[in-house]
């Protein structure tokens, strides 16, 4: 019935998955192509805004651009008026200093070119052409002179035809009639002064302009406006020539540029009544426009309309081009048009002087608004939803995966925590042993040999002195001090083990916590007490201080006594002698360790949660909290390292400040317990050389303690003084330092002699020990660099060596590098590398730098004889 039950449950899930799963890849699907269709709406209405943007902004500015140049061509011809006052003189003037200010004028009215013209009627011709001729002669500016002024200039001319050669089109006017356009004035208006362009030269001047069907039916416009309209209204007589496509008489095809003429009568005596002559500005449509579209994308056309005429130009990131003659806009986007008319026609025009301008956006405009956003989001959301559906499938199995996954890695971990526990700890711990039975007997036989030594009868003096008692005391003394040294290395041992497994509950959370009310002035008063002969082992000042009682009303209360910590004793303890040890480790021979106890009295005021067993060891009422602080006079601490001093695994510049002892998990496992305590671990330095203060920061509480507390005071302090060894006569030398010969030494073939390098003195000392009793003379060094120096002086002296043992990690210089520099000065004897990176890496690298061999610790002296043996050397 089980089975069949959940048979029927795997099959409804089957269908719900497969009906979830459906859903969302058909959301998927809907939500990609809504996404893509809404947001590539959206670019196409961004590229039209902008495009309405950039064209009525375009139109604003040519509307007032067209006042300003018209209101520039005003004010130079009423300042024709004002210099030529006198109506006798007329038509016989020119504008003085012309072509010296054009330049400035057409600057300052934003032009493209600049003409004079004066109103000749057909009696005043014979007196203006002798007037013209002579002032040919003489502006030095027009490159006519008596040579040639007969090529130039053969009196006022007009034109006769539209196309073809200027040569051939022209004939001498005397009459003003018109014959390409009808006009009911018969004047003449000779171009008298005007800057020379590309287009016209001086081949132009005296040109009866009112003859072109361009510039005729626009003069004669003003002429009539200027019958029917006062001076103070004369501006309202201005045009503008109809477009001129250039090159003169060119093809539609050949067409580059277009360009018209603003027009603004001469008065004077600010009468209409008065007209004797004209003041025209021209300008090129394509100058014209660019300035209107600087930032502009490219690929907006825009069609300049003049009559029948039309030309079209189109933005480019250099501004606007030339496109075309005729209306070549696209129309596609013939609704998206943006057009308006820049000039209007006035009551009296005779001509067609309507210019409209209109734009529309091209496909090169619109794709520059095209972004990728819309294939991007439409593909994320597809994905997204994609995703979900593949999530959501495989979640269930995943899940019991994962679940699989995380009891087999706990299992494993859980065997390797206790194979390294059973394994490591269980000869350790017999080494320990035997080490600390080794020591206490070495201990007591070389404090009876002394005694009796000391307290032999006067009848033996024989005995007293006798050389073997010397000898056996000698030897007894040298094997305890080489066991404690062991048992200083197996305790090492033992801590890096406890490190490790520290390490593994604390990122577990399995780190229980036995709580207790604990004492924490006599806790710390306990270990720093156990640390005061290390402290005097490096001649380091070492004070404890009780600051608990310092505040007033402390000292008025006769339970100050009672101020406890809950917590763990055993972990505070471990907390305590681990920053302590620290700090003799890193403080130099001769420094200060400080560590004082005080009352925060706002400290921790808030709840800090504990463990529900103990929650009855909190009754007691809060007391602030207590800062334990232990401050050194040591290497001290970078900011950076201040920021990593409490990660595991991390140490600072291991090998020179701790001969590369230590797991990088103390200060890690440390903060761990403290925080388990709901208290915080500080740490500051000033910088390097300043020391360091470590202070731990526990809630403090009010309680009564078990046991007689008599011996605890408001405020205590002792402090240890350095003590200076000074051995006494009775005490026997140690043993000697074997020292580098000054006369040459010369091996035989039964004493070698063997330079052992190694950063660890004991390493040092126990590998001389067995060699030496083995008949080897020894001598050391601590790091590469010595082990280099010391094989340059045997060089010098000729006390060579027959072999070298060299340990690996060392500070100043490693094994591999001095094997290589030794190898570079010549060295030809055995190098054998003796360590504990056995890893098979670590192994050729020693080789491929020199090494003869690689051996693991602790050597065996069996093998190094074979070693010996196959190099040759016994």
């Amino acid at each position: 019935m089980k089975l069949v039950d959940e048979k029927s449950w795997n099959k409804r899930a089957f269908i719900l998955r497969v009906t979830i799963i459906s859903v969302l890849l058909g959301a998927a699907v809907v939500l990609a192509v809504l996404s893509y269709l809404a947001l590539t709406q959206y670019d196409a209405e961004q590229a039209n805004t902008s495009f309405e943007n950039v064209a009525y902004s375009a139109i604003h500015a040519l509307e007032r651009g067209f006042v300003a140049r018209q209101n520039g061509v005003l004010s130079l011809a009423k300042n024709m008026a004002y210099l030529k006052p006198n109506e006798t003189e007329w038509p016989n003037v020119v504008m003085p200093g012309f072509y010296d200010s054009s330049v400035a004028l057409l600057r300052a009215a934003s032009l493209g070119d600049l003409i004079f013209m004066p109103l000749v009627l057909p009696a005043q011709l014979s007196s203006f052409e002798t007037f013209f001729a002579d002032y040919l002669l003489s502006e030095p500016n027009i490159p006519i002179n008596a040579t040639n002024i007969h090529q130039f200039y053969h009196g006022v001319f007009a034109l006769n035809a539209l196309t073809g050669p200027l040569a051939n089109r022209t004939y001498h006017d005397t009459t003003g009639e018109t014959l390409l356009f009808y006009s009911p004035n018969n004047i003449l208006v000779p171009l008298t002064q005007f800057t020379f362009t590309d287009f016209f030269g001086v081949r132009s001047l005296a040109l009866n302009v009112h003859s072109t069907p361009e510039f005729g039916p626009s003069l004669d416009s003003i002429i009539k406006c200027s019958k029917h309209t006062e001076y103070v209204d004369a501006d309202n007589c201005a045009d503008i020539t109809t477009m001129v496509t250039l090159p003169l008489g060119a093809a539609p095809q050949d067409v580059t540029h277009g360009h018209s003429m603003l027009l603004q009568p001469v008065y004077l005596n600010q009468s209409t009544s008065h007209l004797v002559g004209f003041m025209g500005g021209g300008f090129d449509w394509c100058e014209l426009l660019s300035p209107l579209f600087p930032l502009s994308k490219s690929g907006i056309d825009i069609v300049v309309t003049n009559g029948d005429l039309s030309l079209t130009y189109v933005t480019h990131d250099d501004g606007v081009v030339y496109k075309g003659y005729g209306d070549l806009h696209s129309k596609q986007f013939e609704d998206q048009e943006v057009g308006a008319p820049v000039f209007e026609p006035h009551n009296y025009t005779f001509g067609d002087c309507t210019y409209i301008i209109r734009m529309y956006p091209t496909q090169e405009y619109l794709d520059a608004y095209k972004t990728d956003t819309p294939i991007f989001v439409s593909t994320v959301l597809g994905g997204f939803m994609l995703l979900c559906a593949l999530v959501f499938f495989q979640y269930d199995r995943f899940m019991r995966h994962a679940a699989h996954a995380n009891e087999v890695t706990l299992e494993t971990k859980r065997r390797f925590v206790r194979f390294i526990s059973h394994e490591i700890r269980t000869p350790l711990n017999a080494l320990h042993l035997g080490l600390e039975a080794l020591t206490s007997e070495l201990s007591k036989t070389v404090n009876e040999l002394s005694f009796k030594r000391s307290h032999s009868y006067d009848s033996l003096p024989s005995q007293k002195n006798s050389p073997s008692n010397t000898m056996l005391l000698t030897t007894l003394r040298g094997w305890q001090e080489l066991s404690a040294e062991m048992m200083g290395n197996s305790e090492s041992a033992v801590d890096v083990l406890n490190d490790l497994l520290n390490y593994d509950k604390i990122e577990m959370g399995t780190l229980r916590l036995e709580f207790a009310l604990v004492s924490i002035w006599e806790t710390v008063e306990t270990i720093a007490a156990a640390f005061v002969s290390p402290a005097k082992n490096k001649n380091i000042h070492i004070s404890c201080d009780n600051s608990l009682g310092s505040f007033r009303e402390d000292l008025e209360d006769q339970d100050f006594c009672n101020y406890v910590v809950v917590g763990d004793a055993a972990r505070l303890s471990q907390v305590l002698r681990n920053l302590i040890s620290n700090a003799i480790k890193f403080t130099p021979e001769s420094g200060t360790i400080s560590v004082s106890v005080r009352r925060v009295e706002a400290g921790f005021l808030s709840h800090v949660p504990y463990p529900e067993g103990a929650s009855s060891l909190f009754k007691q009422p809060r007391a602030g909290s207590v800062r334990i602080s232990i401050a050194d006079s040591g290497v001290g601490l970078t900011v950076e390292q201040l920021a990593q001093i409490c990660s595991e695994g991390v140490q600072f510049n291991a090998n020179e400040l701790q001969a590369g002892q230590g797991s990088g998990l103390g200060l890690f496992i440390t903060k761990g317990i403290v925080e388990q305590h709901g208290g915080r671990l500080i740490v500051s330095s000033a910088g390097i050389g300043a020391g360091t203060t470590f202070s731990v920061e526990l809630p403090l509480f009010h309680g009564p303690l078990p046991g007689n507390q008599s011996s605890v005071t408001p405020q205590s302090r002792y402090e240890s003084t350095p003590v200076h060894k000074v051995a006494p006569e009775s005490v026997l030398p140690a043993l000697p330092v074997l020292e580098v010969s000054a006369e040459p030494v010369h091996s035989t073939s039964l004493t070698k002699r063997i330079l052992v390098v190694d950063d660890a003195a004991s390493n040092r000392k126990m590998l001389i020990r067995i060699l030496a009793s083995n008949g080897y003379i020894c001598e050391q060094a601590e790091d590469g660099q010595q082990a280099i120096d010391v094989y340059r002086t045997s060089l010098v002296s000729g006390n060579f060596f027959d072999a070298i043992i060299m340990d690996f990690e060392m500070p100043v210089m490693n094994g591999p590098t001095a094997a290589k520099v030794l190898r570079e000065l010549g060295c030809t004897m055995p190098v054998l590398g003796v360590t504990g990176n056995l890893l098979p890496e670590d192994v050729q690298y020693y080789k491929e730098q020199g090494a003869t061999d690689v051996f693991g610790k602790p050597l065996n002296l069996a093998r190094f004889e074979e070693f010996m043996r196959k190099c040759g050397v016994c």
